[in-house]
């Protein structure tokens, strides 16, 4: 296979940050065995009884002594997920955090199983009126409750998050004391019961119709976690929306991030800057109508967590369009952990942004300056209006310095002319 030479750049840079054991294999099989002062693993290739798959630390490869597979993280990651060069390079670049540069390696039409995003789902709709109403009365109350006494160890919990309550109060959240136990009759549904659990209550309102009741559990006063029953729970029968698509303008950068309470954070500190969805879960798959609401921005960052799963869904996104950039926090997981660790969320928005000035830019340039003498525009990208205004769009920053310079430098007559 012919790889390009800023491919090859892009492939020592990522060699050069990546741990084959800790980045690539102990994520995808478990930790390994110790045979000395090797390391060995049952290897997957294979039906294996007893590790014979073993890491050479110094070149960082792998090699089987069963099946006699080798290579490296990128042969790994091809082989594993049936990847081809490119979409494995794209992924243990963003992984790594080495950025995409231009020509290098981007994730394109795939073979086999892809990091291409799964087909939209089907387009949803709201619950019922039945169910709504039950899910308002139980957000109610938790609202009231957050704000009591019975409700310090939520806001604990979200302050420590660095949450203010301008924004919790702004986006509706809530406190549930304890678990609820509701018949499915009283939220129009039939089969087991209703559950609602201690935590968190996070709305997701489309409008004025309430979609759907999202918990961050907590066991006691801690939070939940995947040993004890998972973070996450709340009403059957609801529908997980884009969390924030109702607030977004569609004229800023558009950032993607994992979890509702990363969100907030964003948009707390960010928002003046920035719009920000959360997708709810690392590997969702979108509804139709929300991929919509995505469609008018020109720049996406997908900021998800920097684990195996956000990593590969943030490759996914990319997948889905050029403007989609992987984007990751300088320390810790997520959003919410680099705030904790003293990070500036603010500042990185703003470094990861850069200039704001959006292309492709269109421009309309008024009649009087249309008529300037020897007026340089991008070839077949403008239009003379009947009012004699020219609509002109450039496709980079360049593109509109060199056209700018042509302008003054051609002169002689009226045409147009096309840098």
């Amino acid at each position: 296979m012919h790889k390009s030479s800023s491919s090859t750049d892009l492939v020592a840079q990522v060699k050069a940050r990546l741990n084959l054991a800790e980045h690539v294999i102990i994520p995808d099989i478990g930790a390994p065995q110790h045979q000395g002062h090797r390391l060995a693993w049952r290897c997957p290739f294979h039906e294996d009884h007893h590790p014979s798959l073993f890491l050479n630390p110094d070149q960082q490869s792998y090699r089987c002594f069963g099946c006699g597979a080798r290579g490296d993280a990128l042969t790994w990651v091809m082989a594993r997920n049936g990847w081809t060069f490119r979409e494995a390079l794209a992924y243990l670049a963003n992984l790594v955090g080495v950025p995409m540069t231009a020509g290098a390696a981007r994730p394109v039409q795939a073979r086999g199983r892809t990091p291409q995003p799964t087909p939209p789902a089907a387009p949803v709709v709201p619950p019922d009126a039945t169910w709504q109403a039950r899910a308002r009365l139980i957000l109610g109350r938790a609202q009231e409750v957050l704000w009591s006494d019975a409700g310090d160890v939520g806001r604990a919990y979200l302050q420590a998050r660095g949450l203010q309550e301008s924004t919790l109060r702004a986006w509706g959240l809530g406190w549930c004391p304890r678990d609820v136990f509701d018949t499915p009759e009283q939220w129009g549904l039939t089969g087991k019961r209703i559950y609602v659990p201690r935590g968190v209550v996070i709305p997701h309102f489309v409008g004025d119709e309430l979609w759907a009741l999202k918990v961050r559990r907590f066991v006691g006063d801690a939070p939940a976690t995947a040993d004890n029953g998972g973070k996450y729970g709340g009403p059957r029968g609801g529908q997980i929306t884009l969390y924030g698509a109702e607030r977004l303008q569609g004229q800023r950068p558009l950032f993607i991030v994992e979890a509702e309470l990363d969100a907030l954070l964003l948009w707390q500190v960010a928002g003046d800057l920035v719009d920000v969805v959360a997708l709810a879960g690392a590997g969702r798959t979108l509804p139709a109508q929300w991929l919509a609401r995505l469609l008018p921005y020109t720049r996406i960052f997908a900021a998800l967590d920097a684990d195996k799963a956000g990593t590969l869904n943030a490759t996914r996104l990319a997948a889905l369009s050029a403007r989609v950039t992987p984007v990751r926090v300088p320390e810790g997981n997520d959003m919410t952990e680099y705030h904790q660790a003293g990070g500036d969320v603010r500042a990185w928005v703003m470094a990861v942004v850069g200039d704001d000035t959006r292309f492709p830019l269109r421009v309309v340039i008024p009649p009087d300056e249309a008529r300037m003498p020897g007026l340089a525009v991008p070839a077949g990208r403008w239009q003379r209006l009947g009012d004699g205004s020219i609509v002109v769009v450039y496709a980079s920053a360049e593109e509109m310095d060199v056209c700018r310079e042509a302008t003054w430098v051609c002169g002689g007559g009226a045409e147009v002319v096309s840098c």
